[in-house]
């Protein structure tokens, strides 16, 4: 019996240790010269034979602590399909987010440095632009922080 039960235990961490982390972050998109996130312009200007879509960036950063970082959307053909999702905004009901706006506006140079840190662990982070909301349906964006090789 000890040993069935050990077996059920073992396996239950396993697929709870497998189960993904997902975040969410919420945005309103500014401009360059304020404390947020941007949410830069795609170009229509991509080769469809290496990408499904054009590449997206987001912009977060503070100025005032001259914090910036870069993350992208990018769905390549020679990936597994990555699309962006839509979705009810009342699906934000449902899970746990980070409100960009509200978490940040004080923030050190320091602070900033650990909770993008803290993003970075999840499996999978979702960007939200406040402002491509419309008729109730919001875009996620599945997004990767841009980082330099060097």
């Amino acid at each position: 019996m000890k040993t069935i039960l050990t077996i059920i235990f073992s396996l239950a961490c396993i697929i709870g240790a497998a189960q993904e982390k997902i975040i969410y972050v919420v945005f309103t998109d500014c401009d360059q010269d304020n404390p947020g996130i941007s949410n830069l312009p795609p170009s229509n200007d991509y080769n469809s034979n290496k990408f499904r879509c054009p590449i997206h960036f987001f912009r977060p950063r503070n100025p005032k602590v001259n914090f910036y970082r870069t993350y992208y959307y990018s769905n390549p053909v020679d990936c597994p399909d990555n699309p962006i999702i839509y979705k009810p905004v009342r699906f934000l009901e449902t899970v746990d987010y980070l409100d960009w706006d509200k978490e940040t506006i004080e923030m050190s140079y320091k602070q900033l440095v650990s909770m993008i840190n803290e993003i970075n662990t999840h499996d999978t982070i979702y960007f939200i632009d406040r402002a491509e909301i419309k008729d109730g349906m919001m875009t996620l964006y599945p997004v990767k922080e841009a980082k330099s090789l060097f």
